[in-house]
């Protein structure tokens, strides 16, 4: 599964939808650090692409993400099986939530139960459900997360 999604190397996962409160763009401007550091992490992301609340979200993501020339190293898959998702949270170095707003997040409890490594945007609801996991992050402060990519890359 992961050689037909040309997935060779390391990466981690951000398995939520890409929606605007979601905050990929956080993502995007800590690739954009750890590029000018000499790093250059894959993140893989899956989820929907529609918003109908901002409906040119997505296509404005992929617009900064090529024009950031990171359009390898920020992978977009969409909607796939959950069995993929599955298998991509599984093999990941670990699982990204960089969201502005968040209730009670299927993906830290996903994670959890794989044992897998979360960097988390530093909100109540993350840190009440993943305090031993979750490596914490300002989802305003692209650096901070790019600090956590970095200390599990390294």
């Amino acid at each position: 599964m992961l050689e037909r999604h040309g997935i060779r190397e390391p990466y981690f996962h951000v398995p939520n939808q890409i929606w605007a409160h979601k905050n990929h763009g956080v993502v995007l401007e800590a690739l954009v650090q750890l590029r000018q550091q000499g790093k250059h992490p894959l993140v893989i992301s899956t989820g929907q692409t529609d918003d109908y609340r901002d409906p040119e979200h997505f296509k404005q993501l992929l617009q900064r993400v090529a024009a950031a020339g990171l359009g390898e190293r920020f992978r977009f898959l969409g909607m796939i099986d959950y069995a993929e998702v599955c298998v991509l949270m599984r093999n990941a170095m670990a699982l990204v939530n960089p969201s502005l707003f968040e209730g009670w997040s299927t993906t830290v409890e996903e994670a959890k139960s794989l044992g897998k490594r979360l960097l988390l945007s530093n909100l109540p609801v993350h840190r009440e459900q993943a305090p031993g996991l979750g490596a914490f992050f300002d989802p305003l402060r692209e650096g901070e997360l790019a600090e956590g990519l970095a200390a599990v890359l390294d």
